[in-house]
């Protein structure tokens, strides 16, 4: 069967064929005119501006050429870039991850995880590579923690409780839901003690764990133990569900954080350094002296002039200087009472003089070898309280170390009192301190917060020689030997001793800026001590 043909179609092509045929044929007669007419006579200006012209062109015509080349092979190009392109964007991306970036967010920093954004122009074959933060990987990380890791993942609910910068770990809770993560260097021993519980191993991101558990109620715990090259984790928690658990531990990875460095500045401002955790701060020292130490996070630091140390220490416990404070002279220091110790004369040229002074429930301390008294008076009294605004610091971290309990409160002497005799006659409002005195054993005594202290020991025999130095006096019915030392100290300070045989024991009181009746009616009044009264007798 024979197809149809349309021959009007076919015409009307051969039609416009025919046409455009004649038209070239025209165009090639006006060229071959042109070029077998005589050149014109052009003008030296003419001439320069039509080689312009012609050379304007051919530049044209080489750049339109190199577009169509281009435009051939783009494609195929462009296909096996962007392929390229692709492949190194994933290596950048997981070279991202594992070092995130961190930014300082009050009161924690916010370890950021990057991901790469890549733009590419095709036509231009131009690429733009941006860093953008991936909210779904980032995490936060407590304000100067000093681990390398940290759990990514803290489940809803929870709140940070409690940490030490001076030690890698970290307390949770969520009602009564509890966990503790820390880390520690892979050089640290651990000891770990469970009763009652099975261990047994599990996988925590490719390394071996230990897991114990145990307990029932409120006190059913789970505690992972893991490893990798350079580190301990231990995940401790609390009634948390066991798969909860195992999420926080494998959600453990590098923070990239680096750790707060204090390097030394002449010329910086004086202000507190970064991880100062105490509460006060000096506002002014002497020219020439400059910060010149500090490890995070102790609540010290020392200032220097090239030669001497000038020590500010925030939060150091009152007790343990007693010493100095009962040597010292009280001093009024912007309303609050504070202690000034002198070095005696005879004493070595580097002997530390120490300004100690109480504000609210916080101790503040300087002492200094080479500053005068009326200067360490002066930095004493530009000393401020920090508000938090200017430092960086937790409300969770120093809590005042006043070692004491006042006499009457019985709970807590009963806990603490070691002997089965002690001075019922001291005043309600002496605090209880403990006290090492010397080389002839403990003393545990009572001070009235300025200078005024007592000392009270249950002693061996003392031995008739030594007996000898005291003087005989009476203690109600009972005889008793008296020491006075006048100056024991070198500056002035009255001690006084009386020793005693009593039906059990001997007794020893010692006394600090008492008087000698004081002294012998607290000696009389030594009673056996009932730990359920706070020292009343029996």
């Amino acid at each position: 069967m024979k197809e149809h043909v349309d021959i009007s179609a076919l015409q009307e092509r051969h039609l416009d064929l025919m046409i455009r045929l004649s038209f070239d044929m025209d165009d090639a007669d006006e060229v071959q005119r042109l070029l077998d007419s005589p050149d014109p006579v052009l003008t030296p200006e003419e001439q320069a501006m039509a080689q312009e012209i012609f050379a304007a062109a051919q530049s044209k015509a080489k750049h339109h050429s190199r577009t169509e080349r281009r435009k051939k092979t783009r494609q195929t190009a462009g296909r096996i870039a962007m392929r390229v392109i692709e492949a190194a964007a994933c290596l950048i991306l997981i070279a991202m991850i594992a070092v995130p970036v961190a930014m300082a967010a009050s009161p924690t920093f916010r370890a950021r995880v990057m991901k790469l954004l890549i733009e590419m122009n095709p036509d231009t074959q131009e690429v733009q590579y941006t860093f953008v933060e991936d909210p779904d990987a980032s995490f936060f990380v407590p304000e100067l923690w000093m681990g390398d890791y940290y759990p990514t993942y803290i489940p809803e609910g929870f709140a940070l409780q409690n940490y030490d910068p001076s030690f890698p770990q970290v307390e949770y809770h969520y009602g009564t839901v509890i966990f503790y993560f820390s880390e520690d260097t892979a050089d640290t021993n651990l000891l770990v003690t469970h009763e009652g519980e099975v261990g047994y191993g599990e996988d925590i991101n490719g390394c071996p764990a230990l897991v114990f558990e145990g307990g029932s109620g409120p006190y059913a715990y789970c505690h992972i133990l893991w490893s990798n090259d350079d580190r301990w984790f231990s995940l401790l928690t609390y009634t948390l569900e066991r798969e909860e658990a195992f999420r926080i531990a494998r959600s453990v990875r590098r923070t990239g954080l680096e750790h707060p460095v204090f390097t030394p500045d002449k010329d910086a401002p004086l202000a507190p350094p970064y991880g100062w955790l105490g509460t006060h701060y000096p506002t002014w020292i002497p020219d020439g002296w400059y910060a010149s130490s500090f490890q995070i996070p102790d609540r010290s630091i020392f200032f220097s002039n090239g030669v001497d140390e000038l020590w500010f220490v925030n939060d150091m416990s009152t007790i343990c200087r007693l010493g100095t404070f009962v040597a010292a002279e009280v001093v009024d220091l912007n309303g609050h009472t504070a202690w000034l110790y002198e070095p005696d004369n005879d004493q070595a040229a580097d002997q530390n003089r120490v300004l100690i002074w109480v504000c609210g429930d916080r101790t503040l301390w300087l002492h200094c070898s080479a500053l005068s008294s009326d200067e360490l008076l002066a930095i004493a009294r530009s000393v401020e309280p920090l508000d938090g605004s200017n430092c960086h610091r937790d409300a969770t971290h120093g809590q005042p170390v006043w070692n004491n309990t006042p006499f009457r409160e019985a709970d807590t002497l009963g806990t603490k009192w070691p002997y089965s005799h002690i001075p019922t006659a001291i005043p309600e409002d002496y605090c209880y301190i403990d006290w090492i005195w010397g080389s002839d054993g403990d003393e545990f005594g009572f001070w009235d917060g300025i200078q005024r202290c007592v000392f009270y020991a249950e002693v061996d025999a003392p031995t008739e020689s030594t007996l000898n130095c005291y003087t005989p006096v009476i203690l109600g019915e009972k005889n008793g030997w008296l020491l006075t030392e006048n100056d024991f100290d070198g500056k002035g300070t009255t001690r006084l001793e009386i020793l005693w045989e009593g039906e059990s024991c001997w007794h020893r009181l010692r006394t600090l800026h008492f008087t000698e009746a004081e002294t012998i009616d607290l000696a009389c009044s030594v009673q056996p001590f009932d730990p359920t009264k706070g020292g009343e007798s029996q």
